[in-house]
């Protein structure tokens, strides 16, 4: 039943989109559809358009290739679109909004000027207050003209910002270097570095050669130690095969280490954990090792199942205490946890936590999905422990990305 809800989140979602189409046509259109029938034309076609993008949905998941093939630009341009939409709706309601305020402000003070204007009513004669309305016809039609103007304005440069996220958000990615010191970590281990890569998202828009250049830029920074925080897979099993093998390629000094990510139960967690286990990197599930304990005892990485992970699979759980019970409270210890929620529970018992999930809000212009999400992107700090939370590299909905770059972690270690 669990699974089953997730599966028709996104279709709840896209009908949602969907219907952003009646507050977008309703605006721009406004006279078309004044009449009931009309009104109700709209509605159905809608509902229609809906019914078509969600047959579209479904068929392109259950037919697509990893990396997408021949339909990757149609999903795309179609998500992009409803996105589009929804942000055009939401605009032109606030804008709205706005004029009534206005209208009601203007309304409010043009009928105490009135009050004040009739109070002497003996002194005012008939011919002049029926002079007044004259000029009052050219006004509303320029209001209505600028209001029009706006209308269309908003819309076209939603799309067009949209559409720049589009075209730009996984050309630009980026290596983002962040420094933590942990005063229990070894003189010996004084620089040692990881690349955390998080967030791949193996799907439509995740193939072997979106991959490729991601790769291969994160073995040239020639790591200590990779660690893939959650959401290897999308949705789908059958993307696993070329996921595994795109990941096969990554090696470091220390190896390579992976967790599980909300999309990778939604995919099936254990059918991921067995690909996983066909390649050379290791799995961490509420449990540790010690890297490097012959460098002067080295240091605890500890990864934790999926802090969604009770939702979808009953008895699942991001355990902390289990994940570092039995290690030694003299050494430093740094987590692994996709979900940065994890961290309340983590702050008193990791000195570092690396996580993912949040894509940075990818779409998140002036911060604002902060006021949504406890942590966004960046790092945090509570008492002695420090949370670190990772844009990643792939996409969740539509491939479009703004303010939040796509990003390889290059993690440095100093005491």
């Amino acid at each position: 039943m669990s699974a089953l809800r997730f599966d028709l989140f996104p279709i709840a979602i896209l009908l949602m989109l969907s219907a952003s189409i009646e507050v977008v046509a309703r605006v721009l259109l406004r006279r078309r559809f004044e009449t009931r029938r009309a009104k109700w034309a709209l509605r159905a076609g809608t509902f229609s358009i809906a019914v078509v993008i969600l047959a579209f949905e479904m068929i392109a998941r259950s037919r697509t290739p990893a990396g997408g093939g021949p339909w990757r630009a149609v999903v795309s341009v179609e998500r992009s679109a409803v996105v589009a939409l929804w942000v055009s709706a939401m605009g032109l309601a606030l804008w709205h909004a706005l004029l009534e305020l206005v209208g009601r402000v203007r309304l409010a003070r043009a009928a105490r000027k009135t009050a004040e204007i009739e109070q002497p009513a003996e002194s005012t004669a008939p011919s002049e207050t029926a002079a007044e309305p004259s000029v009052a016809p050219e006004e509303p039609t320029r209001r209505e003209a600028l209001a029009r103007a706006v209308n269309v304005g908003i819309v076209a440069s939603t799309s067009a910002y949209v559409g720049y996220g589009l075209l730009k958000g996984r050309r630009d990615f980026r290596v983002r270097e962040e420094v933590f010191h942990l005063p229990k970590l070894p003189r010996a281990l004084e620089g040692y570095t990881i690349v955390q890569l998080t967030d791949l998202h193996y799907g439509i828009y995740t193939g072997i050669e979106d991959m490729r250049p991601m790769i291969e830029r994160a073995l040239s920074l020639r790591p200590d130690l990779i660690v893939l925080t959650g959401d290897l897979i999308d949705r789908h099993v059958r993307h696993i095969p070329d996921a595994m093998r795109s990941i096969s390629a990554l090696h470091a000094r220390d190896g390579v280490f992976s967790i599980l990510g909300n999309h990778d139960y939604y995919t099936g967690f254990d059918k991921v954990l067995a690909g996983v286990a066909r390649t050379h990197i290791r799995s961490l599930v509420n449990e540790h090792l010690v890297i490097r304990p012959g460098d002067q005892g080295g240091f605890t990485l500890a990864g934790v199942d999926d802090y969604w992970a009770p939702r979808v699979v009953r008895g699942r759980d991001p355990d902390v205490r289990l994940a570092f019970e039995g290690s030694s409270p003299d050494r430093a210890k740094v987590l692994l946890a996709h979900n940065p929620k994890v961290f309340h529970r983590a702050k008193t018992q990791a000195d570092l936590q690396l996580s993912g999930h949040t894509h940075g809000g990818q779409i998140n212009p002036g911060g604002v999905m902060g006021l949504a999400l406890d942590y966004v992107s960046g790092v945090y700090r509570d008492g002695e422990s420090t949370l670190f939370v990772s844009n990643g590299l792939g996409f969740t909905g539509p491939p479009v990305r703004l303010h939040a770059p796509p990003e390889i972690a290059k993690i440095i270690l100093v005491r």
